[in-house]
């Protein structure tokens, strides 16, 4: 059964399915090759790196690890990824990030244990250091919160983060505080997936007759995502190079310029939620990227969207298995006042 990677929205700058070739490939070779791939579609650069890394630098990114294997990081050149398995490269800083903890980044505490962490994320925080934000974000924050123990689980430059959520969506995340803990969180992640979480979404009103509307109470998305083909920046539905991607839908209310939806994620494809509402033609409200343009919305909306200032998505709720006594535990954030504001505009 092929194993679905903990959804890590944005976190890795490129992700390729291992081919089923049936001939073994030295890692730093792979990566070089399917980074040439997508050069060539891309039309020469690489989006967001530019020049393709030669071999040796690979090799430097593979021992940092930048390189993970199913989001577990492989460290060594001379390995062999599986036929099959998830390839994630995170393109690193240019020079060497060193994490400071920083105090100012406030840790808003849900629970806490001598296992794990979870917190209320806001909106506007970078989950980790990376080559756009190498200050101010919730790891550093985290750091500060809990300290440098913090670095001796997970991922050196992601120290406890066992998922993540986009800059501007705020909500629920869990953070392991012990590596028991760490492996434990991100084996629930795969199937039969034990880890559920739940967004609240803002969408805009769909022009009746639509074929895409929304028309029942309920329902499942299962499109594959992969990179656009007429922009390698963004993701989308695709027909050939995509991931299966499942995500449920349920109406919460329907207001008078839109709908109010509560959203689980049956997979973890990076910009999921985004990319499936927009299909459906029940785009974010506010969303930069695949939202509808502020100038289609009514004129007395546009002033409200444009003061929110991002994609209206909540990750309201989480629960997931202990990683010490085995018992369901669960976890419920409340919306942003801003964000409920924006909905009772709509409403």
């Amino acid at each position: 059964m092929e194993q679905e990677p903990v959804d890590k929205s944005e976190e890795a700058d490129y992700e390729f399915e291992v081919p089923q070739s049936g001939e073994k490939t030295r890692l730093d070779t792979l990566v070089c090759r399917l980074l040439q791939e997508e050069a060539d579609a891309a039309g020469g650069v690489l989006p967001g790196c530019g020049v393709v890394p030669t071999r040796s630098k690979v090799a430097q990114w593979i021992a940092s690890g930048f390189v993970q294997v199913n989001y577990q990081a492989v460290t060594r050149s001379a390995a062999c990824a599986p036929p099959g398995a998830l390839l994630s490269i995170a393109v690193p800083p240019a020079r060497t990030l060193v994490l400071e903890p920083d105090s100012t980044v406030a840790i808003e505490a849900v629970y806490e244990d001598a296992e794990l962490l979870v917190l209320n994320k806001p909106a506007g925080v970078v989950v980790h250091p990376g080559a756009g934000q190498e200050r101010g974000t919730l790891v550093q924050g985290l750091l500060a919160y809990l300290g440098d123990e913090l670095r001796q689980v997970g991922d050196a430059l992601r120290p406890g983060i066992v998922h993540r959520l986009d800059k501007d969506t705020s909500g629920l995340m869990v953070v392991a505080k012990t590596d028991r803990a760490y492996q434990a969180l991100v084996r629930q992640f795969l199937p039969p997936r034990t880890i559920c979480r739940k967004y609240l979404a803002l969408t805009t009103a769909l022009p009746v007759g639509n074929s895409g509307a929304l028309r029942e109470e309920s329902g499942v998305i299962e499109l594959p995502i992969g990179r656009h083909p007429g922009d390698r920046k963004k993701m989308g539905v695709v027909t050939t190079g995509g991931r299966a991607a499942l995500t449920e839908w349920r109406i919460v209310e329907r207001l008078r310029h839109g709908f109010l939806l509560e959203l689980s994620l049956g997979t973890g494809r990076t910009h999921q939620i985004r990319v499936h509402l927009q299909q459906m033609n029940a785009p974010i409200v506010g969303d930069p990227i695949y939202g509808r343009p502020p100038a289609s919305l009514p004129q007395a909306l546009r002033a409200a969207v444009k003061s929110f200032g991002r994609q209206a998505l909540h990750a309201q709720k989480l629960s997931f298995l202990h990683p010490t006594s085995g018992g369901e535990v669960s976890f419920v954030a409340p919306i942003p006042e801003n964000m409920q504001q924006l909905i009772e505009c709509f409403r």
